[in-house]
């Protein structure tokens, strides 16, 4: 049986992983912000695992990291998977079209709306 886990942990882990190789190469959250151009609230979003940074962005913080290349892979893998819908996405709809018995008329405006 295939376990699926779940984009929301793997950007966590993703975040707690950049936090760890922000402090092992001792770069101040302060550095951090200067050298990769954006603000602490956006660090410390990525870094709590609140949003998945995309691709060139991790490439960004491991260069300023001086993660070695040979470890960058696994990590851009985890940002590719982090970024990925969930597995339940497949099953949620944008609107009731598909079963026009459950729109209940909210969608058209009828009139008798007062204030």
């Amino acid at each position: 049986m295939t376990v699926q886990v779940s984009p929301p942990f793997l950007r966590r882990r993703l975040g707690r992983q950049l936090k760890a190789l922000r402090d092992q190469a001792r770069i101040s959250t302060e550095e951090a912000c200067r050298g990769l151009e954006f603000s602490a609230a956006t660090l410390s979003r990525i870094e709590n695992g609140k949003t998945t940074p995309s691709v060139h962005t991790v490439r960004s913080m491991l260069d300023l990291y001086l993660v070695p290349a040979d470890e960058w892979d696994g990590i851009l893998d985890l940002v590719r998977q982090a970024k990925a819908k969930p597995w339940w996405k497949k099953y949620t709809t944008t609107s009731h079209t598909r079963f026009p018995s459950m729109n209940m008329g909210f969608t058209e405006p009828d009139g008798r709306a007062t204030r």
